[in-house]
């Protein structure tokens, strides 16, 4: 005769990490990390945290150029879609768009000021020193307890190198206080048209208007042309040119040298502060 008997059962064996490491994910970290790894990076960051975002006012706008474009976004979403230096849609900077879209929204709900430039700029560089830190500790957390336990503590200290590098640049020179109420008093696309990107987005950073860098970057490159200036100014959309600022790197031959022979005799000069000044509303009479 055949007697069956049961197996004996084994009992289930849990998988899963402590009860801690499940309520307190973000506080613990990984089961596989040592006690100290998770502390030691939420203070890293921390600290990070606290020398990019102190006094970042002091930075000024950080890097005027950029800056512009991002005041530009806040004020006209093709321009934040494409990463123009002026709402008027005139040139782009250059960079791609997308690195130009967190600072834009920034200034689009908290206002083009400062901090709501530069301080995502800086959680940006927190965000660095998090994912450096826990990519390193990522590559080497295969292997034995020992091993795991250097690379963690590898992985902070590579975090922590690029604690001290600065989040932001300074740089940025503030425009004549006379020319930029003449500016803000502008109703028409672009309040000036100058040479040069530079000059142009301290004005319109100065005014909170937009400016036309006429010629790109230093003045020199054929954008926009002096018959696409022209029927601007015909247009009405282009209320001051801007004299002797930036000029181009190639004479005479340069559209933003060709512009600046066309507007002369063409309309008259003032002097607003310490710059010269000519009214494309106003022709001049013969």
């Amino acid at each position: 005769m055949t007697t069956l008997m049961d197996r004996p059962r084994l009992a289930a064996t849990d998988n899963r990490p402590p009860a801690a490491h499940r309520r307190l994910p973000f506080l613990r970290g990984r089961p596989e990390d040592p006690p100290w790894a998770r502390p030691a990076l939420l203070g890293l960051l921390a600290l990070t945290a606290l020398l990019y975002l102190w006094n970042l006012s002091a930075s000024g706008w950080g890097n005027s150029f950029y800056a512009a474009a991002a005041q530009a976004g806040a004020h006209s979403w093709k321009a934040w879609l494409f990463g123009s230096l002026d709402a008027g849609n005139a040139i782009t900077v250059d960079k791609p768009p997308a690195a130009l879209w967190v600072v834009g929204l920034s200034a689009r709900i908290f206002g083009v000021n400062s901090w709501a430039v530069l301080a995502p700029q800086a959680l940006m560089g927190v965000a660095s020193v998090g994912l450096l830190s826990t990519g390193t500790s990522g590559s080497s957390s295969a292997g034995t307890s020992g091993s795991s336990s250097a690379g963690t503590s590898g992985s902070v200290a590579a975090g922590s190198s690029s604690t001290g590098s600065p989040a932001v640049g300074i740089g940025g020179q503030g425009a004549d206080s006379e020319l930029t109420a003449l500016l803000k008093a502008s109703t028409t696309t672009w309040s000036a048209a100058i040479s040069g990107a530079t000059s142009a987005a301290d004005l319109e950073l100065a005014s909170g208007t937009s400016v036309i860098a006429l010629g790109g970057w230093n003045g020199g490159d054929p954008s926009p042309t002096l018959a696409q200036f022209q029927a601007y100014v015909a247009a009405g959309r282009i209320h001051y040119y801007i004299a002797g600022a930036g000029g181009g790197m190639g004479g005479s031959t340069t559209e933003s040298a060709q512009t600046a022979a066309w507007v002369a005799p063409h309309f008259t000069a003032k002097t607003v502060g310490n710059t010269t000044v000519y009214d494309l509303t106003q022709p001049a009479t013969t």
